[in-house]
């Protein structure tokens, strides 16, 4: 918000009617990185109507990226004639895959309050202990602490309060209780937080990073028909058919590559997606999709399963111990926890996707990953990058195995796979029965599968 009143001090003008033909000629990118030099360019004002006192406000627009997080949109609006202002952030990338919940523990240390939060548009926050739910129309789009949170919640009820005591003593008092336990809360920590947010687009920081944060649950979830909806999500209605240039559709999937468009998760633009099935070796069939787009040159893979859920999961151990363990294949799905002990380093299922590669293509896309999982590492918002520095260092160790090490992974849907070598010693396959909680990560226990035809 302090960089769109020093870009208006800057002398950035309001686009006008008659400067169209200037503005068509422009050939910067839509989104301009944070801290360029065309910054104070970007910002675009908008004369708007001021809610206080329904006199004209100005609201100011900035179109940024913020590095290792995503594209924004910063909107400040202020009103000179009452004093008015409200500042706001929202997401302006796509709906990821699945939606996103973290389950925090909050203890009286004041790290846990410091906690930074970003708040998307689609998110809910809830405290179960105060019987507090901030719904996805109240603090849209913020950027915060959890106790940054709690005084918004906080003002907000005191904002009323002379109403309420005019017009209604008695509930003016209860919200008065009401706030000296938000308070009390506030000032002495102890509760549980939970951000949902359907989107996946919100975040909440992890101070042990890359470490796992034993205070945090991240939970990656599939969307119900009704969060689609609110959302704005496109409902498709019966199946789809896919065709080929001749209008058969009767395609051979195993032989021919499918291409489709698609938009670009970096520019948005339009860009070209390739999907091909591709059958592993003593394994089973997968679909690989990869994107790549001619206008910012921003390329992507995937890999996910081309079968159904199998019956147990699966837990791979694999003791990397020589530089020709590096070379084995491996397909790492999206259901998929891995786990590095000699690092406490752990990821969840959903995060970087599938993927089909080697155990070395594997941690150079975690290495890769890193600070893309871990916005608040980097930038203005660091406070341990030496933390981040050292573990990329021994990262980097292990990738070129100047130390035994051990990578584990656990796909409760068993979909994932590491090639086994001739008299394998090194490389254990576990199978287990799901738990009720990991059979309600893949969806199984809502899955009707007797008279489905009929309205559950």
């Amino acid at each position: 918000i302090l960089l769109l009143n020093r870009s208006m001090a800057a002398g950035s003008t309001v686009p006008h009617e008659g400067n169209e033909q200037e503005s068509s000629k422009k050939t910067a990118a839509v989104f301009s990185e944070l801290g360029s030099d065309g910054l104070a360019e970007d910002v675009t004002c908008v004369d708007s109507l001021c809610m206080g006192c329904y006199q004209q406000g100005v609201t100011r627009l900035l179109l940024t990226r913020i590095p290792f997080y995503k594209d924004v949109v910063v909107s400040s609006f202020s009103c000179d004639h009452c004093g008015y202002s409200n500042n706001q952030i929202q997401s302006a990338g796509p709906i990821q895959d699945r939606g996103v919940t973290f389950e925090v523990a909050v203890g009286s240390e004041p790290e846990d309050l410091n906690r930074q939060v970003i708040k998307a548009a689609f998110a809910t926050i809830s405290i179960p202990s105060l019987d507090l739910e901030i719904p996805p129309e109240s603090q849209t789009g913020t950027i915060s602490t959890i106790e940054g949170i709690l005084q918004r919640v906080i003002d907000g009820l005191q904002q009323d309060q002379p109403t309420r005591l005019a017009t209604d003593p008695a509930a003016a008092a209860k919200v008065d209780l009401f706030i000296q336990r938000v308070e009390q809360t506030k000032s002495t920590g102890n509760f549980t937080m939970i951000l949902d947010d359907p989107s996946g687009n919100s975040f909440v920081q992890n101070p042990l990073a890359p470490q796992k944060d034993p205070k945090m649950k991240v939970t990656h979830y599939i969307r119900s028909l009704e969060q689609d909806k609110a959302i704005g999500m496109e409902q498709r209605s019966g199946g789809d058919a896919v065709t080929d240039n001749q209008g058969s559709t009767e395609v051979d999937f195993l032989n021919e590559v499918l291409e489709f468009e698609s938009n670009c998760v970096s520019c948005g633009s339009v860009c070209e997606t390739k999907m091909k099935q591709v059958k592993i070796p003593f394994f089973k069939e997968v679909i690989i999709m990869a994107s790549s787009c001619d206008r910012c040159g921003f390329r992507s893979d995937e890999v996910k399963s081309g079968v159904g859920i199998e019956p147990q999961g699966v837990k791979l151990t694999l003791k990397v111990t020589k530089e020709e363990d590096l070379n084995r294949d491996v397909l790492k799905s999206e259901t998929c926890f891995l786990r590095i002990p000699e690092l406490d380093f752990e990821i969840e299922h959903g995060s970087l996707g599938g993927r089909f590669t080697t155990i070395e293509g594997l941690l150079t896309s975690l290495e890769e990953g890193l600070d893309q999982l871990n916005p608040f590492m980097t930038g203005d918002s660091a406070v341990q990058t030496e933390t981040l520095t050292l573990f990329k260092k021994r990262f980097q160790g292990l990738k070129a195995v100047e130390e035994p090490f051990t990578l584990i992974l656990d796909d409760p849907a068993g979909n994932s796979f590491i090639a086994s070598l001739d008299h394998e010693q090194s490389l254990t396959v576990e199978r287990y029965d799901r738990t009720y909680e990991q059979n309600d990560i893949l969806g199984i226990n809502e899955m009707k599968t007797e008279n489905y035809e009929e309205d559950t």
